[in-house]
């Protein structure tokens, strides 16, 4: 009896310093590509479950796929739905050059574009697609990979169509790990200058910055490659708060399983945030949008 009632309060006692960073998941897949696997309810009481206060829906918009129809059906469906997490709909859209060209095109997209709540960007590992524009050449020193996602960052940064950065750098520390540049996927590779200039960008143009949870959870795992990732985002979260850039928060799931994705994923991504002085204040939120 002494026991259960220890357990009891020690869950209290967790459920009372939890702040609003502990429950928000701005990145959350649902579907890739028809057939869906699990329905957007699914996902949402999923979210209830785990105690979410926000959440937003945001699948791959790539050249290639999903049909961006898949967003208005997404759309349909979370307005349908009863629920007390606010769920939100975005779009993890690939920027495919350093020019920031991306297969958004407002006139032609108006409909889906006027069904999210906001649009976020990312930069991803390599650009089969690159042909498609022509003027750009795919970097392959070291140095000319990093300058090259660099400016690729500035210009989701620069971009009227985005509001959030998703995994900022992830793309850059991969290649450079799979061209054998790199040891490790650590942020630490990447030139702090230049970690403080997109800060100094993402604050200045009011960009909500993704802190994502896939890499600290495999350091914490101890998967191959990922040693020194705490190093690397303690830095470039001091100064993305430093500079007054907002943060947001993203599990990256893309299924629900019992030990590596669902919605509120987050768990490390939330711990680093606080241990580098961040609070609920430091999040973005979409405009108009704050807990009270």
């Amino acid at each position: 009896m002494h026991i259960a009632s220890d357990v009891w309060k020690n869950l209290w006692r967790s459920a009372l310093t939890l702040s609003l960073i502990d429950k928000v998941d701005f990145h959350v897949h649902v579907a890739e590509r028809y057939p869906y696997n699990y329905s957007v309810e699914e996902v949402i009481r999923e979210a209830e479950r785990r105690g979410l206060s926000y959440m937003t829906i945001t699948d791959h918009w790539r050249p290639y796929d999903p049909d961006p129809c898949t967003f208005l059906w997404e759309r349909r469906e979370i307005d349908k739905i009863k629920t007390k997490v606010k769920v939100f709909l975005s779009a993890e859209v690939d920027i495919v050059d350093s020019e920031g060209h991306s297969p958004v095109e407002p006139l032609l997209h108006k409909e889906v574009i006027e069904a999210m709540d906001y649009l976020s960007a990312a930069s991803h590992l390599g650009e089969p697609w690159i042909c498609e524009y022509g003027n750009s050449r795919i970097p392959m020193d070291r140095l000319e990979i990093i300058e090259y996602e660099h400016k690729k960052h500035l210009s989701i940064l620069r971009s009227e169509l985005f509001d959030v950065v998703l995994h900022p750098y992830g793309s850059t520390v991969a290649w450079l790990h799979r061209e054998g540049y790199a040891k490790t996927l650590s942020l630490k590779e990447i030139p702090e200058a230049y970690l403080r200039e997109f800060a100094e960008y993402a604050a200045h143009y009011g960009k909500g910055v993704e802190i994502n949870n896939v890499p600290l959870a495999a350091e914490k795992e101890g998967v191959k490659g990922y040693e020194r990732i705490t190093e690397g985002y303690e830095t470039f979260i001091k100064i993305l708060l430093e500079k007054g850039a907002k943060l947001t928060i993203g599990s990256d799931c893309h299924y629900c399983d019992k030990h590596w994705h669902w919605p509120g994923w987050t768990k490390e991504a939330a711990q680093i945030i606080k241990h580098c002085g961040g609070s609920d204040e430091d999040l973005w939120f979409p405009k108009g949008i704050r807990d009270d």
